[in-house]
């Protein structure tokens, strides 16, 4: 431990901390695609779509407070080697809307004529909904800490050493679920842990690895009934989460249990009912 501390930029301290230094850069491009359609009868639709990346060499300073492993640094002093994409890269992102008014009954083209006892069933009708397809966020690996020994010459939290030859998905045939349950979200064969005085050389946010992605679909619908000439009655019928898919929590990315994953980081279907009165 002398000689190690002999070595420190600073070795006349044993720690030297500065919370919120100003060395960090981040750099964000982006190919962004709205398309929105309007229609005569009642309704629009509206999507939008967005590829990008976003590159850095820190996240946040509170990795507490994040959902998922931050990618931390392990040499204060080559701040170069911390440069990679953003724990929150997301790739690609999809999201379409739409409010749409269902062409049938008084006033369009399909039963526009129908009696009233019919219009009273047909028409009214509206559809709503939000579909979002997301890119997973990449992932952060670390090695066991317990095994090396720079974490105490000043170093940050030591990362495992790369096989850059290995691709982490590679082998990992089958669904989302398969892969959860053979805890084989990963390919951990590209990863091993460092010796005690070696830094690892896999980048701070891995570009090639990632957590699940998001595909979700919400739903409405509803209903309006003309009571009297001035009162309407609606309901309407949501549904959040439609198709009850699970989204699967980032796995483990610690050397010794990586590509485990043991939670889902969503809530399940909810269904909610309401009504309301005009007058």
């Amino acid at each position: 431990m002398p000689a190690g501390q002999l070595l420190r930029p600073y070795p006349q301290f044993s720690n030297v901390y500065n919370l919120t230094p100003y060395i960090a850069s981040l750099s964000y491009n982006a190919l962004m695609v709205k398309s929105e359609k309007r229609f005569d009868g009642g309704g629009s639709i509206l999507i939008s779509y967005v590829w990008s990346k976003m590159i850095t060499n820190t996240e946040s300073t509170n990795g507490s407070l994040e959902s998922q492993t931050v990618g931390t640094w392990q040499d204060f002093n080559n701040a170069d080697a911390e440069r990679s994409v953003s724990d929150f890269n997301v790739p690609q992102r999809l999201v379409a809307s739409y409010v749409l008014d269902v062409p049938l009954g008084k006033g369009h083209k399909i039963l526009g004529n129908a009696p009233a006892v019919l219009n009273q069933v047909v028409g009214g009708w509206g559809v709503s909904g939000i579909v979002t397809l997301q890119s997973g966020f990449p992932l952060s690996f670390i090695a066991n800490q317990g095994g090396s020994k720079l974490p105490g010459f000043g170093y940050g939290i030591i990362r495992p050493i790369r096989d850059w030859t290995c691709d982490p998905k590679s082998g990992l045939a089958g669904s989302a679920s398969e892969k959860v349950k053979a805890n084989k979200w990963i390919n951990s064969a590209c990863f091993s842990a460092p010796g005690a005085y070696v830094l690892g050389s896999e980048s701070r946010v891995d570009s090639h690895a990632s957590g699940a992605g998001v595909a979700n679909w919400d739903f409405s619908t509803s209903k309006k009934i003309q009571i009297m000439e001035k009162m309407k009655f609606e309901f309407r019928a949501e549904f959040f989460k439609l198709f009850n898919r699970v989204q699967f929590a980032p796995p483990a990315t610690t050397v010794g249990s990586i590509g485990v994953v043991s939670a889902q980081s969503n809530s399940p279907r909810l269904i909610q009912f309401g009504g309301r009165i005009t007058f």
